[in-house]
């Protein structure tokens, strides 16, 4: 692959990805509030909005078989005794 090709892909996932947060942003967070999403689950929780975040994050990264024994809850859990600042 030329460093042509990959400048052309890397630009064109770029605008897929814009485009798919610009459509799903919306759904998860409306139009005033782009972080009310995880402002809801904080306080739902008693996490903070950047503990929720984070958890989200990790669970995004975590391999399937990690998550399946990790359940939510104890990831929860966790994250209520981590000090974030």
């Amino acid at each position: 692959m030329t460093r042509a090709d990959r400048t052309a892909l890397r630009e064109t996932h770029w605008q897929q990805i814009q485009e798919l947060n610009r459509r799903k942003g919306k759904d998860y967070a409306g139009e005033s509030d782009a972080l009310s999403n995880f402002k809801r689950t904080a306080d739902l929780t008693g996490l903070t909005p950047y503990q929720v975040w984070a958890s989200s994050r990790t669970s995004i990264s975590t391999p399937s078989t990690r998550l399946s024994a990790t359940p939510a809850r104890s990831r929860v859990s966790r994250l209520k005794g981590a000090s974030m600042t």
